[in-house]
C-alpha cells in the first residue's frame, strides 16, 4: 500500500471518488516511464484496449 501512495504522490494524481481517467493515466505513465502502461476495458476479454502508453521501447513483461 505504501508504494501506490507513494507512486500517486510522486505522479501528482488525485484520486476521487469516481476513479480516474485518461489524464490521470498520462500522469502515471509519465512517472513511470521505463514502463508502458496498458489498460484494458473490463469485460472485453482483454480485447479492447482502454490507454496505452507512448513508451513503445519499455522493456516488456509478461504474467
Amino acid at each position: 500500500m505504501k508504494i501506490a501512495v507513494k507512486l500517486v504522490k510522486d505522479a501528482g494524481v488525485e484520486i476521487t471518488e469516481d476513479g480516474c481517467g485518461i489524464p490521470e493515466l498520462r500522469q502515471f505513465q509519465q512517472c513511470l516511464a521505463e514502463y508502458q502502461l496498458v489498460v484494458h476495458n473490463y469485460g472485453s476479454k482483454g480485447r479492447d484496449v482502454y490507454f496505452k502508453g507512448d513508451n513503445d521501447a519499455a522493456v516488456r513483461h509478461e504474467n
